[in-house]
């Protein structure tokens, strides 16, 4: 059993994290500029910030923001693979959601454990760095695409995850904390991504799937909006 809370950005975070990688593949049905999905991205989520704020109001303008902002990422994120020249395999990709999927959850049930009610900014932080830590493991051992992916999915990962911890009146309330994570975590993997293939050149060894890099105030009620479990 997980709170409503929790389930809503379990939820979202499954939704966006799907789409996201929907985008990303489609991209890779088209040749293109390795600049092309990043500018796209960016550009998108900016146009359709200007022309919602009018709407904001109205309760399907968070919705909208957090769909546009993950097909937003996966064309960002598809840049870095037009750079490398291959993208990772899509049975692979699958793997992957299912994984950080699986690890959203996980943490959703330890919520329930009054150590991390209590504690609630040291578990998150321990739990992420040792996500973080695992990826890079799998990145240096694996060497592969899908390890270079998975590094990048840690950034919403982590950024949706912290709307758990982070207080909200109601539904809306909490929505709105989502829409304002998915633009943290797009402008923030648009900038590792223009970074990579702007000065990365260190990428540039990829060998079929293998490439290599050279050098590589709080509240006291941290789960307000927590209390009505989902059957």
């Amino acid at each position: 059993m997980i709170s409503k809370k929790c389930f809503v950005s379990l939820l979202t975070f499954s939704l966006t994290l799907l789409v996201c990688f929907a985008s990303m593949h489609f991209m890779q049905l088209f040749t293109v500029s390795k600049y092309t999905g990043v500018i796209t991205g960016l550009v998108i989520s900016i146009l359709t910030f200007i022309l919602l704020l009018k709407f904001k109001k109205y309760k399907f303008y968070n919705h909208l923001v957090i769909f546009t902002n993950a097909i937003a990422s996966g064309l960002a994120i598809s840049s870095l693979f037009v750079y490398l020249g291959a993208f990772p395999r899509i049975s692979h990709t699958a793997i992957l959601f299912a994984v950080l999927v699986a690890l959203f959850y996980l943490y959703n049930l330890f919520c329930n454990l009054s150590f991390f009610k209590k504690h609630y900014i040291l578990c998150i932080i321990i739990f992420c760095v040792l996500i973080i830590v695992g990826f890079l493991t799998g990145f240096i051992l694996a060497n592969s695409l899908i390890s270079i992916l998975a590094c990048l999915c840690v950034i919403p990962f982590i950024s949706f995850l912290s709307t758990i911890i982070t207080s909200a009146k109601n539904k809306t309330h909490h929505m709105k904390n989502i829409a304002f994570c998915s633009f943290s975590a797009l402008i923030i993997v648009s900038i590792v991504v223009l970074v990579i293939i702007s000065q990365g050149e260190s990428l540039d060894g990829l060998t079929g799937e293998t490439i290599s890099f050279n050098n590589a105030k709080q509240l006291k009620d941290p789960y307000s909006y927590k209390n009505t479990k989902m059957n």
